[in-house]
């Protein structure tokens, strides 16, 4: 599969080489405003206009790494062009952009996922498994979060005309594995516990509760603002089930893996341990995505999710407005 990536910022180039490790995928082509930043992705043709790289033949697919408000016309653009399209979370600004992309899919006829690469990692089929054959009871409430501290100032993700702000840019990781855990759950309503913006209005710091449409409740927390976490807990009316952190990782796992703990409460108390062989849950959603673009697999991350994700990311803008 032959790739050509729209925009050369810092994860474009880190994505370049994590795709250059994956069989079967070549990374042939850039189309960026800067030239030097490009070059960065060595190898590659370089074009100066993203609208080159969508109808050159030769490409058989398109990663969308542009910022967030870019998302949203440029995979438009690339669907329309019959180019499959793996494009950077969010994949839009709100639930109506999303829509709007996932029905130009449909329309098309061609593959649209949204690069969640955290809900490859083998731990969270482990503790959906675990969830779905009652091992905690009746799951009652999720505590998860993606924190850390950061002056983006002069970045797009301090612009809200942007698609800025720790909502869209971390707070997709945790709302987003929520609702994979149930694929007919939807976020009924948001209540904010604690909201921070910087001088242009972008949420910097947000907590909030969240109610599920089948009354499971997790409370959400995304920040720029608080030391560095990223954890995902579930507590169950017989036990709880948790993941070492970082639960959403950006960097290459420990070689000794990570582990997933099972606490139960339910009579004796008793504490399960599992050791995940160590994974790169990029380099296992790019594959499964040459699969997908090649017809032999469907897409595991539906952009349906996709638009769950996003219209909770709305509830919790609306509920932060309100404090």
């Amino acid at each position: 599969m032959r790739i050509g990536i729209l925009g050369a910022g810092g994860f474009a180039r880190f994505m370049a080489q994590e795709m250059r490790r994956c069989d079967g995928i070549e990374v042939v082509a850039v189309a960026s405003r800067s030239a030097e930043r490009a070059a960065e992705i060595p190898g590659t043709r370089y074009f100066s206009r993203y609208e080159d790289l969508l109808t050159d033949p030769e490409i058989d697919a398109v990663y969308n790494a542009l910022s967030n408000h870019l998302h949203f016309p440029w995979t438009i653009a690339a669907l329309a062009h019959g180019k499959p399209v793996l494009c950077e979370k969010p994949l839009g600004v709100n639930a109506e952009e999303t829509a709007l992309m996932h029905d130009a899919a449909v329309a098309a006829g061609v593959p649209l996922m949204e690069g969640f690469w955290h809900l490859f990692h083998p731990k969270f089929a482990l503790m959906r498994s675990l969830c779905e054959s009652g091992a905690i009871g009746e799951v009652r409430h999720i505590n998860t979060g993606f924190t850390h501290e950061w002056d983006f100032a002069g970045n797009y993700r301090a612009h809200p005309d942007f698609g800025g702000g720790m909502i869209l840019d971390l707070g997709c990781y945790p709302l987003s594995t929520v609702l994979w855990f149930w694929p007919e759950a939807h976020v009924t309503s948001a209540v904010s516990l604690a909201h921070e913006v910087n001088d242009l209005g972008t949420d910097i710091h947000t907590e909030t509760s969240v109610t599920l449409s089948q009354g499971v409740t997790a409370t959400i927390t995304a920040s720029a603002q608080r030391p560095p976490r990223r954890w995902f807990e579930i507590l169950g009316s017989e036990g709880s089930l948790r993941c070492d952190e970082p639960a959403f990782s950006h960097f290459p796992e420990n070689a000794a893996g990570s582990k997933v703990w099972l606490e139960s409460t339910d009579g004796q108390p008793e504490i399960q341990e599992w050791l995940i062989p160590a994974s790169d849950p990029r380099v296992v959603m790019l594959e499964h995505w040459r699969d997908v673009v090649a017809g032999a697999s469907s897409a595991a991350i539906d952009s349906r999710l996709s638009i769950r994700t996003a219209h909770g990311l709305d509830v919790i803008r609306e509920s932060a407005t309100r404090v």
